[in-house]
């Protein structure tokens, strides 16, 4: 659903609407959190490569009528005052011209900067486990090789930590990943 931006002063607290409809009139970016507008700094040069690494070892290990989305626009069913920008997203739903947001994500990867890390670990997480299509979140370090997944199960969510040299599977995603391949080229 596209909607007509319009160049206003920061307001305080915003819908979904108000929010996708707002420019502040500079290429700061933005997700919405509690109804307020919050600026995402630019990521470290590690944490764009690693959403890159990502994408690359998505490709051919994923169903085909999926897509790999980056920067994907998150909302969270019965809240109207979050709106999320995931650094990637795959989906096996197809979207529409013009869409901001995601309609059904699948799996979401966050790479951590030092000052998302508790954000993402703790509020989004707990947001995106209300998505009903979400099977697994990753978690990516830009600072360090460790990678966090949560995988949907039955009675709630696994989760798994994985640093060093170990093999680690995403849900959704053929064959198993290592760290090493993940973080080939990336410097932490």
């Amino acid at each position: 659903m596209s909607l007509p931006v319009e160049t206003v002063p920061r307001p305080g607290r915003m819908t979904v609407e108000e929010f996708l409809s707002w420019d502040d009139g500079t290429d700061t970016r933005y997700e919405l959190i509690d109804g307020q507008p919050m600026a995402m700094a630019p990521g470290l040069m590690s944490h764009g490569a690693l959403t890159a690494r990502f994408a690359g070892l998505f490709l051919g290990r994923i169903p085909k009528t999926c897509a790999i989305i980056s920067e994907a626009g998150v909302r969270i069913p019965g809240r109207d005052d979050r709106y999320y920008v995931a650094d990637l997203v795959v989906t096996c739903t197809p979207g529409t011209s013009g869409q901001l947001w995601v309609e059904a994500p699948r799996l979401i990867v966050e790479v951590l900067s030092p000052s998302t890390k508790g954000r993402d670990l703790e509020v989004k997480m707990r947001d995106y486990r209300r998505i009903p299509s979400v099977r697994c979140v990753v978690f990516a370090s830009a600072t360090e090789r460790w990678v966090q997944v949560w995988k949907r199960v039955d009675v709630g969510w696994l989760v798994t930590d994985h640093d060093g040299e170990g093999l680690f599977q995403i849900d959704g995603v053929e064959g198993d990943l290592s760290l090493t391949e993940v973080y080939t080229g990336v410097v932490v």
